[in-house]
């Protein structure tokens, strides 16, 4: 079996360079003021999806990239004046709460094994820094309020944030249900 640098990894069953090389790839279409078209909108939250697929698979952990994307799309003031630049960040964001948001959950709770980051909050969060049920619960507030008639977000990104905020609101029940059995 191929040894990368001789160390105790297996290059294709332990895949050492998957962050390297996903990092390379991390490139958000709507940093910096830049106004994501169509293409890069839908390749970002594809993106997204992928690495939360992961996390939730326990291939890596991508926790970091989650606490940043949720933190973009929900703990800063939207741009109202590029609704494009709102939307991706949102539809991003919803994809870790549909493809790992159960894992996110039980961090937030202690349970997952995630280590607490310094990653700073956002402007609009004045809680802990790390994940925890605050910032989740702050996150599914956020979800509800971007999903409202009057949000400056389209159709599709208003009725996925509030799909978000409602699949958030059903991992919490699932996860109530089975601290009473």
């Amino acid at each position: 079996m191929p040894r990368l640098n001789k160390a105790d990894y297996r290059l294709w069953h332990d895949l050492p360079l998957f962050t390297a090389c996903f990092r390379e790839v991390w490139i958000d279409p709507s940093f910096e003021g830049s106004i994501p078209d169509e293409e890069s909108a839908s390749a970002w939250r594809n993106l997204n999806s992928f690495a939360a697929r992961c996390t939730s698979a326990g291939v890596v952990t991508f926790d970091d990239y989650a606490l940043l994307q949720l933190k973009v799309a929900l703990e800063e003031e939207q741009d109202t004046t590029s609704p494009a630049r709102a939307d991706c960040n949102v539809l991003a964001a919803s994809e870790w709460i549909f493809q790992s948001g159960k894992a996110l959950f039980l961090w937030g709770q202690g349970d997952g094994g995630y280590e607490e980051d310094e990653e700073e909050a956002g402007a609009l969060y004045k809680g802990n820094a790390g994940l925890c049920l605050e910032r989740w619960n702050f996150w599914k507030q956020r979800f509800y309020e971007l999903g409202d008639d009057d949000s400056p977000l389209s159709v599709e990104a208003r009725q996925t944030s509030k799909s978000a905020a409602e699949k958030m609101k059903e991992i919490e029940d699932s996860s109530s249900k089975k601290e009473t059995k």
